[in-house]
């Protein structure tokens, strides 16, 4: 689905930090949209399996999953899903280019505000419109 700047999104958070996956709730419904939320890799990709997602926001480090794993079994599925990876850390990018996953999402890094984030999908769903 391409999604414009200002339609309501169907949105899956995946954070296994509970008060960081509330804020991130909490903030994307006040901007209009509709959001789910998992605590771990294997809920979102359940989540991901049952529900059609317009942007996913998965942490990277998440348990025993990480969040660029499950980024990378969607892709393998062929979903064009718009997806933004959270960061702790800084990855850099020719380690994601190693891994085949360049442009493929947007990493948003911890910590991040309320415009970092509205910036990011801005930019994500913008790249997903892109012929």
């Amino acid at each position: 689905m391409v999604a414009t700047r200002n339609a309501q999104l169907r949105i899956l958070v995946a954070d296994d930090e509970p008060m960081i996956r509330r804020l991130l709730q909490e903030t994307l419904r006040l901007a209009g949209h509709t959001v789910d939320a998992s605590e771990s890799a294997r809920d979102a990709l359940r989540a991901w399996h049952e529900g059609a997602y317009d942007l996913l926001i998965l942490d990277w480090v998440m348990g025993h999953q990480s969040g660029v794993e499950v980024a990378a079994r969607i892709r393998d599925h062929g979903d064009p899903v718009p997806i933004i990876i959270m960061s702790g850390s800084s990855p850099g990018t020719d380690r994601l280019e190693g891994m085949g996953y360049a442009l493929r999402f947007e990493i948003l890094r911890k910590p991040f505000g309320v415009t970092d984030l509205r910036e990011a999908v801005k930019r994500v769903l913008r790249r997903a419109d892109e012929p």
